[in-house]
């Protein structure tokens, strides 16, 4: 433990005045004490640098670090450089967490010897009373409450758990691997090229249950508005696959993991990105996924037959599966100004979400469930049919026209 510290907290910050105080209050006032707070401020202008000069003035465990406006990966990285704890922890500071997250952390990373310890986590909406929380474990039950080698088994990682924050990192095990965040100016997401890079070299890696960490989900500014960040997301895992690269070992193992979370995350942006970026992001998601296929990482072992044949149609034609991919209502209401071009290939990707729906219930028709469904309905229902029949005309008249039926 370098100068008593047992845990540096880094919280990277750019004009969040109206989250920083909730975010720093709930760390100052942790059960651990011997923690250092780095508070990594990339010049804020609405009042959120000269709120963290006054904490650190009050409080000696805040440090105050002015960065140059790049990037989120460089003011981490900064941050990390400068840190002095056994462990490292990450808070985003829109964000805020529970009063014994570091202590609970800490204790389970001490006791099993870990590289990283990971808790579950909330989401959260509104303010005050007015708050809405959600519990996300962080990762599959049969996972939790054990020390696992992600180094070792790919089909461990876990989709729930790329996030940096909600966890403590071992620092020697960062320096030891060289492990810091991609700082491509102006990007997004750089977490995941930090969590890719620690997964892939952990041995001793630890979930717990149990939920410490508060997300944020309804700050207006994180959603994706801007032309400059609809590629960020490409940009972060053409980072990662850099790093792989880097060793043929780790390039084996994890290169098919490294696509398909690709997949994942190339969907994700495609839902968040405005309306007027979609087309265009579609058409790089298309050749980044050529590029991967011709390299032989679409493998048959880490992605399913759908998830296949879906990849294959965005790279066959991606202005087509851009209008597959929108939701019901927007492909089926035509937007103003649509030109020629749009129209025949919104009424394309109509004509393929009949078809499928039609398909569907074909095969829904088929299926042994529905005809074992039908055939327990039949008798009921011609037994309804019958008491009507006799209500209406007659007990002689219904037996008849049985009779006459069964006869044909």
């Amino acid at each position: 433990m370098e100068n008593g510290v047992k845990v540096s907290v880094i919280m990277p910050s750019l004009n969040v005045a109206p989250y920083i105080r909730e975010c720093l209050d709930s760390v100052c006032a942790q059960s651990l004490r011997d923690i250092e707070i780095l508070c990594v401020d990339a010049g804020s202008t609405d009042g959120t640098l000269d709120f963290l000069r006054s904490r650190a003035q009050e409080d000696p465990r805040v440090r105050v670090i002015v960065s140059e406006r790049k990037s989120y990966g460089y003011q981490m990285n900064l941050g990390m450089r400068q840190a002095r704890g056994d462990y490292i922890g990450i808070v985003e500071t829109d964000d805020y967490i529970a009063p014994d997250m570091l202590q609970g952390l800490y204790d389970l990373a001490c006791r099993h010897d870990l590289d990283v310890v990971k808790g579950s986590f909330y989401r959260f909406t509104g303010d005050g009373d007015e708050r809405s929380f959600e519990y996300a474990p962080i990762a599959e039950d049969k996972n939790c409450g054990r020390v696992l080698d992600p180094s070792a088994d790919p089909s461990l990682m876990d989709l729930k758990s790329l996030y940096s924050w909600a966890g403590l990192y071992r620092r020697a095990f960062l320096e030891e691997k060289g492990v810091a965040h991609n700082e491509t100016p102006g990007a997004s997401y750089q977490d995941n090229g930090f969590f890719f890079q620690v997964f892939s070299q952990a041995r001793r890696l630890y979930f717990t249950k149990k939920a410490y960490y508060y997300l944020r989900r309804d700050n207006p500014n994180s959603s994706i508005n801007s032309s400059a960040k609809v590629y960020c997301m490409c940009e972060e895992y053409d980072f990662i696959r850099a790093f792989l690269k880097k060793d043929a070992a780790l390039e084996e193992r994890f290169a098919p993991m490294c696509a398909r979370w690709r997949m994942y995350n190339y969907d994700f942006t495609f839902r968040r990105v405005a309306k007027q970026f979609k087309r265009e992001f579609m058409q790089r998601y298309a050749a980044d996924f050529r590029k991967l296929r011709d390299a032989g990482e679409l493998s048959a072992a880490t992605f399913s037959k759908t998830e296949l044949a879906r990849l294959e149609r965005i790279m066959a034609d991606p202005d087509l599966a851009c209008f597959c991919e929108l939701g019901r209502a927007e492909l089926f209401d035509p937007p103003a100004g649509e030109t020629e071009e749009d129209l025949r290939l919104r009424l394309r990707a109509a004509a393929l979400a009949l078809d499928a729906e039609t398909d569907k219930n074909a095969l829904l028709r088929r299926s042994a469930p529905y005809r074992l469904g039908k055939a327990l309905l039949w008798l009921p229902d011609k037994l309804r049919g019958g008491v009507q029949c006799v209500r209406d005309h007659g007990l002689g008249y219904t037996l008849r026209l049985a009779l006459g039926r069964i006869k044909h």
